[in-house]
Parts: structure tokens; C-alpha cells; sequence
């Protein structure tokens, strides 16, 4: 099932579930009178269906937790795009999966992953957005739900018993810190990190980084494609920024970013053939992938999950921004040494905020970059929608 596909079902059915679950939740809540103090019981499911990327910005808060309670089970409730970038982290028990290939996959694997977690003793919904992640939650009947509430997103009052403020303009990585702060549990450092994604991925130390070999992460997930660069744009990314120490280029990614990989390398190769590039797409598991960001210098790519990979390992980084403010992403404490492009402009950043991109796919944020675009005063160039039909007046 496609993202945008998920994302309407999402709308609409949650919508309709928190319309019927919202009132006898909070009739349920004022007659019994739960004790919602924030204990840690022997079990905690936490919920994250999108974006794996978003789960290492979590990572600090994650890690954190499971050492302050190593007997503690930690359950996730996840996709299987997912659930490898949770594996890296290495904290989580018990994987459930929902299984997003259908409407009745979807059905069928989401009552089971909610059987399993009736009557848990506490559940922390890691989506910002989601309104079937806070039905879900709520139908756990979970003595503690934890969740986030944006200045929008006033429905989840009533349903969560505890919820922490979500700011979309500022670095999303506070507020997954701020869940850490309502358990009492330390937030880890970079070096923590990287030393636990190592031991996730059962990868040595390195000895010596490979001189002069760069990681490149092109791709992202479906959710916001707009993030993506041309070909061409690649093509000028390696004029501004190759050096001579640069000798080889790694493109990274899964199976259905190998034809597009090879597309860049291709334009690129042509301009820069002195320069050794391999498409290591589809060739390597996510833990290969690690291995070989750990063991480079450098990192060139989009605002992605390999990105903030890179990042946790200490790489140099340069990265290029379009529709989401880098200042949300980056952590300023780790001490990373990165080069960022992004240029703001009036619709950006759109792809956390907006249901569907104002440019409908004509990343003007990334064009401009570049010099691609002639950007109006506003930013954005104007959607225009057919017009309704209408009848002809009769007399």
C-alpha cells in the first residue's frame, strides 16, 4: 500500500474512530478514576509505524531507557519498512508487525499486534501525527498512554493520559527527549550511540577509516520524495564539493533505489571519470551499509535515515534540504562536523506538515539550490484546480 494511500486511510478511519472513542473514553476516565501515575511496569509497548529515520532521532531517549530499565520488556509496534532501522538500535524484546501490503492485511495483523498489547500496563505512541495510532492506543485500555499533542491536534486530550508537547519548528529530537525526562531516564551521548549501533550490527571498531571514500545516500522513504535530487543536481553537487582526496564514491540504498543509483552514477561519471564509484544498491544489508559508513570519511546525501546513520557515527557530513528545516533533524550537541544546504522558502518545510505538498512534486526548495528555479517573491509557484463544472442557466 502506498504511503499517501495510508496516510488518507489514516484520516479517515481514525478520524471516525476517535469520533466514537473520545466521549466514552472520557466518561470511562471521570467514573473510574485510574491511578495514571507514570510506573514502570514489567512490559512497556512503544508505537512507531513511519519513518525509520525519525526512530533514530529517538535513539538517545531509546537507549537511555532500556539501561536505566534492563528488565524491562520493550515491545514495538511497527511496519516491516520499519523494523530493520528499531533492529539497529537494539533495544527493543518483541517486534509485532502490521502488515500495510492491504486494507485487510492491515486489518487482520493490526487486531492481532492490539490483542497482544490489551491491557498493558503502559504504551508510548512515538507518532506525531497518526490518528490510528491514537485509536490504537486507546484500545489497548492501557493504564498509561503516552503520547504527543500539537497545537492542532487537541483530540488526543481525553485519550492519552499523558501527553508532551510537540513544536513542528523545533528540533523534533527535544520532545522524544522530553518522554526520556516524564520516565526519569538519562539521555545517551552520540559516542553511546554509535558504540551500541556497532554492537546492534555486530561490527568491530574499525582500525582505520578507508582515506578518501565517501557514503552517498540519494534515496528516502516514499513519504516526501520531493526531498530527492535530479541526476543533474548531482552532477553540480560533486562540481562544488569534490576534492582530490575524494577517491571513491559508495552509493547506498535498498534494491528499488538500484536503478536510480545508476542513473546518478552514470550523469556523474561522464563529468568526473577519474572518480571510482560502485552502486552498492541491493548489494548490502542495512548492518553492511553501517559497516561501510563507519569505516568511511565522509557522507554526501538527502535528509534521510542514512543521514542520521552517518551522523551517530561521526562522519563529515554535507547535506542538502528542501521541504524540512535541517534545524528539526540535526542534533547541534553531537559535535558533527556538517555542511548544510537549505534554502527556506515560504511553503517549506511541507513534507511533516501539509497532507500533500503544495508544489504536487516540483521541489521549487531543492530547484532553488541550485539555480534551477526563478522563485516568485513567495516561493511557491501557484497550484491551479480545474474548475467545477457548472450547468448552463436555463431561462
Amino acid at each position: 500500500m502506498h504511503v499517501r494511500t495510508q496516510r488518507k486511510l489514516d484520516n479517515y478511519v481514525g478520524r471516525l474512530g476517535i469520533a466514537v472513542l473520545r466521549p466514552a473514553a472520557m466518561l470511562l476516565g471521570r467514573l473510574l478514576r485510574r491511578d495514571h501515575e507514570l510506573t514502570v511496569g514489567d512490559q512497556v509497548v512503544w508505537v512507531k509505524m513511519l519513518g525509520g529515520g525519525s526512530l533514530l532521532l529517538a535513539m538517545p531517549m531509546l537507549l537511555g531507557f532500556r539501561r536505566a530499565y534492563p528488565g524491562v520488556k520493550m515491545v514495538l509496534v511497527t511496519t516491516s519498512s520499519v523494523r530493520p532501522f528499531a533492529e539497529l538500535i537494539g533495544v527493543f524484546d518483541e517486534y509485532r508487525v502490521v502488515d500495510v501490503g492491504g486494507p485487510w492485511r492491515v486489518i487482520r495483523s493490526g487486531f492481532s499486534a492490539l490483542r497482544r498489547s490489551l491491557r498493558v500496563d503502559c504504551i508510548v505512541d512515538l507518532e506525531v501525527h497518526s490518528r490510528l495510532t491514537t485509536v490504537f492506543t486507546t484500545l489497548t485500555l492501557a493504564r498509561n498512554r503516552v503520547s504527543f499533542w500539537l497545537e492542532d491536534i487537541f483530540w488526543r486530550r481525553g485519550l492519552s493520559s499523558h501527553l508532551v508537547f510537540f513544536n513542528r519548528a523545533s528540533g523534533s529530537y527535544h520532545f522524544y527527549d522530553r518522554i526520556g525526562d516524564l520516565f526519569g531516564v538519562p539521555i545517551v551521548s552520540r559516542e553511546e550511540c554509535r558504540a551500541a549501533l556497532l554492537a546492534a550490527c555486530a561490527i568491530a571498531e574499525p582500525a582505520a577509516t578507508v582515506a578518501g571514500r565517501v557514503c552517498v545516500g540519494f534515496a528516502c522513504s516514499d513519504l516526501g520524495q520531493e526531498r530527492m535530487l535530479s541526476a543533474a543536481q548531482w552532477a553540480r553537487v560533486f562540481a562544488d564539493n569534490l576534492r582530490p582526496e575524494h577517491r571513491a564514491f559508495a552509493f547506498l540504498g535498498g534494491p528499488a533505489d538500484r536503478a536510480r543509483a545508476q542513473d546518478i552514477i552514470d550523469v556523474v561519471h561522464a563529468q568526473f571519470p577519474h572518480v571510482t564509484m560502485r552502486n552498492c544498491c541491493g548489494e548490502l544489508t542495512l548492518c553492511e551499509s553501517v559497516g561501510m559508513l563507519v569505516a568511511s570519511t565522509d557522507f554526501w546525501g538527502i535528509d534521510s535515515s542514512l543521514l542520521h546513520l552517518a551522523r551517530i557515527a561521526g562522519l563529515r557530513c554535507l547535506s542538502y534540504w528542501g521541504p524540512t528545516d535541517p534545524a528539526t533533524r540535526l542534533r547541534e550537541t553531537w559535535n558533527v562536523e556538517d555542511h548544510v544546504h537549505y534554502r527556506k522558502i515560504a511553503c517549506s518545510p511541507c513534507v511533516h506538515t501539509s497532507e500533500e505538498p503544495p508544489c504536487r512534486g516540483d521541489n521549487r526548495c531543492i530547484q532553488g539550490l541550485f539555480g534551477d528555479a526563478t522563485l516568485s517573491p513567495r516561493g511557491w509557484t501557484p497550484i491551479e484546480y480545474p474548475q467545477h463544472r457548472r450547468r448552463p442557466v436555463t431561462q
